[in-house]
């Protein structure tokens, strides 16, 4: 019998070519889901850091002006403040100091004052009256804070020990009983806390360190405030987004954008004592921070919002003048109400997905991108190879 024949070379090379393009097909398909697994991550990622980015700036905005601060005369204001960048940002969180984080050119920065991380502490002026070295023109002053507080409930004087401690020349906010306030510089060397149920602070009016910056943002030390109820040590935060380029000459795809926050003595560009004080970051992947200031100009309890330069939000658009008179009012009377503050974030993937080109941004408040359906530069084409999202959220300013 003839013996049993194989395959053929012919059949050989058939059965392999089907075998490789199967192979290819499968090899294509775990590609794709790998890319596409990739990109879900990343886009899961850049939506998470927006959420972030926007919770810590409402938690601290929401807090603005606590401890009687009012809301200030825009645009820098006293309670809060908005350092526009849609005209000219600072090149640094701190002005005037080179070796400070750079602020992403084109994006704002959020300044935060009062009383934030510690207790408003409570005083009863007929038993702890304030006392002043000359009750027409003071220059240094103390008062006795008491645990318990003047009603019996307990207060912690922890928070004032450890300033005295510290020997910082912390920024102090004095309230009176008709509302009058003023900010003064605690002096750690007139302090005493060898009682840590009673607490003198002695503090300077507008002499120290940071003595004159304070009592400038307060705009002086009325002649009626001859009497305390409450004290607050104030903080002063800013949030930006860091440009951690090497160089600001350096191409946009060196950028990872970060949401950080810098800490300082307030009123002044001085870092706050500690690590990292001017980059504290947050979150990674935000590109952009806007934000618009809801002011009832025309004192009808609402806030109308047109999108245009004609309504009642400043910094929405960018003929937004915040010199206007309409926005604070007549000299020496009280300003039209500040209700809300709207925070509008961009955040991007980190790495970009070559499959993708992202839908065109127009406008973001007052920031005008102007981008069209096809990219008009090579730059702008590798931007829009990012997955990006837009959150914006309104914050009730319940301080102010």
């Amino acid at each position: 019998m003839r013996p049993r024949a194989g395959f053929s070379l012919l059949e050989a090379l058939v059965a392999s070519v089907i075998v490789v393009i199967a192979m290819v097909s499968l090899l294509n398909l775990f590609d794709a889901n790998g890319r596409l697994a990739a990109a879900q991550i990343q886009i899961s990622e850049m939506q998470q850091a927006g959420r972030v980015a926007q919770l810590e700036l409402i938690k601290l905005a929401r807090m603005a002006g606590r401890g009687s601060l009012p809301r200030g005369v825009l645009p820098q204001s006293l309670a809060l403040a908005v350092r526009n960048g849609g005209v000219g940002a600072a090149e640094h969180i701190a002005a005037g100091d080179e070796d400070a984080p750079r602020v992403l050119a084109g994006t704002d920065v959020l300044t935060v004052r009062g009383v934030l991380s510690t207790p408003i502490f409570k005083l009863d002026p007929r038993v702890n009256p304030l006392q002043l070295d000359d009750p027409t023109l003071p220059a240094t002053g103390s008062v006795v804070i008491q645990d318990p507080g003047p009603m019996g409930v307990p207060q912690g004087l922890g928070p004032l020990i450890a300033a005295i401690a510290s020997r910082r020349p912390e920024a102090l906010v004095l309230v009176g009983p008709l509302g009058q306030f003023s900010m003064v510089e605690l002096d750690p060397l007139t302090s005493n806390s060898s009682d840590p149920a009673a607490v003198r602070i002695g503090f300077k009016i507008g002499v120290g360190t940071h003595g004159a910056a304070y009592l400038g943002l307060a705009g002086g030390f009325p002649a009626t405030l001859r009497s305390i109820v409450f004290l607050g040590i104030l903080e002063e935060h800013r949030f930006y987004i860091r440009d951690d380029r090497d160089s600001e000459a350096a191409p946009l795809r060196d950028l990872t954008p970060r949401l950080s926050r810098a800490r300082f003595y307030p009123a002044t560009e001085v870092a706050y004592p500690g690590t990292d004080s001017l980059k504290l970051d947050y979150a990674d992947g935000i590109l952009d921070l806007q934000l618009a200031l809801g002011i009832d100009r025309d004192g009808n309890g609402q806030i109308l919002d047109t999108g245009g330069a004609d309504d009642e939000w400043l910094y929405n658009h960018q003929d937004d003048d915040p010199a206007d008179p309409a926005w604070n009012g007549i000299a020496g009377a009280t300003p039209p109400a500040l209700f809300y503050l709207r925070i509008s974030t961009l955040a991007r993937t980190i790495r970009p997905d070559r499959g993708h080109a992202a839908r065109p941004l127009t406008v973001l408040e007052d920031r005008v991108y102007g981008e069209t359906l096809l990219p008009a530069s090579q730059q702008e084409r590798e931007g829009r190879l990012f997955h990006r999202s837009v959150l914006q959220t309104i914050v009730d300013l319940r301080n102010l």
